[in-house]
């Protein structure tokens, strides 16, 4: 049995690589209307918040001011030959940012927020009501130092994330309510 081969050469006439026309040109125009920014609150849903929350149904501006929330954060403080500490601290507003702060961020309610960081950090070694010094029980990468800082930032992110949570399933909650009327 003998196997013949055949080469065919193809030879192509358009630029692969090639996208898009010489001779078009962008233009650039700004959006027609808001409802087409992603980042715009739309006049209707503005309503019906409003209606939801406040039984009004006429939009409220907001008013942005950072000092109407609390603000929950760890800190990481390591002083001469003594084992690290991580303070946990509940803020009125933005009264400043601490020192050594590894991780901060707004909450409605920051004694909630650290219910639940005390409660996931329940085994470690607590040496007052809102301080833990390390080793960690819990073990965590292979730096010290490091893991331990990623560990703590994560149990903090997730506590700001489960309020965050518990936020939405009561505006959904008094959505399906608003709705059933």
């Amino acid at each position: 049995m003998e196997i013949k081969e055949t080469s065919t050469a193809i030879k192509s006439t358009s630029n692969v690589l090639s996208i898009g026309d010489d001779n078009e040109f962008l233009s650039i125009k700004k959006p027609k209307n808001n409802n087409s920014n992603p980042n715009c609150i739309r006049n209707d849903f503005r309503k019906h918040f409003c209606a939801i929350l406040t039984g009004i149904k006429t939009p409220i501006e907001p008013k942005i001011d950072w000092n109407l929330v609390d603000r929950f954060g760890a800190t990481s403080i390591k002083e001469n030959n003594k084992p690290r500490q991580y303070h946990f601290y509940g803020q009125k507003g933005c009264s400043g940012w601490k020192s050594h702060t590894i991780i901060s961020g707004p909450t409605f309610n920051a004694k909630e927020v650290f219910k639940y960081v005390k409660n996931r950090l329940k085994d470690e070694n607590w040496i007052s009501e809102s301080v833990i010094e390390t080793p960690l029980r819990t073990k965590v990468g292979t730096s010290l130092h490091y893991g331990s800082d990623q560990y703590i930032q994560k149990i903090v992110s997730e506590a700001l994330h489960a309020e965050a949570k518990r936020l939405l399933n009561f505006i959904q909650y008094l959505h399906r309510n608003h709705n059933n009327k």
